[in-house]
């Protein structure tokens, strides 16, 4: 699971750069060089989220695994 989701979340940031990133393209924040620095805040966000995500998954795997009634 947790690679999976590690995969999803690297294909989605790729996918938004590659995007961002086209060539032939010249636009306003890429004109002043701020596209790099709106593209390293996004990223930052994925992988806070990720990262959130993680440690809630072992936070509840460990209640679960504490629970005696687990069925």
């Amino acid at each position: 699971m947790r690679k999976k989701l590690s995969l999803t979340g690297f294909l989605m940031i790729i996918t938004f750069v590659k995007l961002l990133a086209q060539e032939g393209q010249e636009d306003f924040m890429n004109n002043i060089g701020k596209i790099y620095v709106v593209i390293a805040v996004i990223v930052l966000i994925f992988i806070g989220i990720f990262a959130l995500l993680i440690q809630m998954e072992r936070r509840i795997k460990k209640l679960e695994n504490q629970n005696p009634n687990n069925e």
